[in-house]
């Protein structure tokens, strides 16, 4: 029996768009948040 994913990849993007990252949408792994490092280039 497959287990359900707590949030949709739509969720995630949104949550990861209000707190500052990127959404990478990948086909793969269902995408993932980039974040810029403190203190990284601009």
């Amino acid at each position: 029996m497959p287990i359900e994913k707590a949030f949709g990849e739509e969720q995630l993007k949104q949550r990861c768009e209000l707190t500052g990252g990127w959404w990478h949408p990948d086909q793969l792994m269902g995408g993932f948040c980039e974040y810029q490092a403190p203190g990284g280039l601009v």
